[in-house]
Parts: structure tokens; C-alpha cells; sequence
């Protein structure tokens, strides 16, 4: 699953329209990346709502599942999902990419003692090329190891046995 920014659907049309070509479920990220936490419920539902907006004129669907920046959230946030229908998405493991970008210390992190198992929601940004190359490593890996990769609404469903809008899933 690729959470996306609104401003990155305005600049990567056709990279967003490949994503969602190839099979991978596109989620809400927020507009521009605002901390939805600071914000009323109207200044989430017009954050959440033009990215939503945007993925729905590029594919013709809105967004089933979103992401907080940040991981950060209040009660306006899950209104607003509880509005919207869809649930928030969290992660089970951080690969804290973000931080080192650095290909080694991903996987590490990646693989470590805390790190994926069966069900794992795994973070990581792809606007980083360390990460990009740390994550073709981790899939090769993975598949080896038997694991098959889902959407991250799929792993809800399956594991949950049912998605709830407005719940948070890790």
C-alpha cells in the first residue's frame, strides 16, 4: 500500500496511476502533510479531503484506508475516518528510514529483533533512495522466506476478520 500526499498525485500523476495499475492499493496520506492532530475536524476533513479528491480525478476512486502524518491523530481525525468509511492504518514495524537513510541500518531494523513477522505492517518513505534500495533487498528476501505481500486493507480484513471506518490498525 502506497500512502499518498495530494501534492504528490499533482506532481507524479503517472507514477500514482502505476502504482494503482500494478495491483497496490493507494491510501490517504493527507494533503501536504499537515499535522491532522493540530487541527479541527473541518481542518481534517479539507486536508484528508483534497488528497482524497485528487486520487478520485486520477483513478476514479477515493482512497479505502489513510495514514496519519506523523502517526499523530485526535478525535476529529477519527471522525473524520468514521465519516468517511475507512479505517487508519498504522505500522507494526519502523524502519525508522526516515531517520538514517541508510540501506543497512533499514534492513537491520527491518530484520532485528522487533522487527517484520507474519501480519507486520512495515513503514518506510519512498522518496528516499536508500529506502528504495533497502526495500528491493527486503522483498527479495521475504519472498524467499514464503511471505506474500497483501494490501495493507487485505492484511486488515484477514487478520481482523473485518474493517471498521474510524478504528486504528497496526
Amino acid at each position: 500500500t502506497f500512502f499518498v500526499l495530494g501534492t504528490r498525485v499533482d506532481a507524479y500523476p503517472k507514477l500514482i496511476r502505476r502504482m494503482a495499475d500494478e495491483g497496490h492499493e493507494i491510501g490517504n496520506h493527507s494533503n501536504a502533510h499537515n499535522m491532522l492532530h493540530r487541527m479541527d475536524l473541518a481542518g481534517v476533513r479539507n486536508e484528508m479531503g483534497k488528497c482524497a479528491e485528487k486520487v478520485e480525478k486520477l483513478l476514479g476512486y477515493r482512497p479505502t484506508v489513510m495514514r496519519c502524518p506523523g502517526g499523530n491523530k485526535n478525535n476529529a481525525v477519527h471522525q473524520y475516518a468514521t465519516e468517511a468509511g475507512i479505517p487508519i492504518a498504522y505500522w507494526s514495524v519502523d524502519t525508522r528510514d526516515w531517520e538514517s537513510r541508510n540501506k543497512d541500518n533499514i534492513l537491520e531494523v527491518a530484520f532485528g529483533k522487533n522487527g517484520i513477522k507474519d501480519g507486520s505492517i512495515v513503514l518506510m518513505h519512498d522518496i528516499y533512495k536508500t529506502t528504495v534500495e533497502a526495500a528491493k533487498e527486503m522483498i527479495l528476501r521475504l519472498k524467499a522466506e514464503g511471505y506474500v505481500f497483501v494490501t495493507t486493507s487485505e492484511l486488515i480484513e484477514a487478520r481482523r476478520g473485518g474493517i471498521v471506518a474510524g478504528k486504528q490498525y497496526s
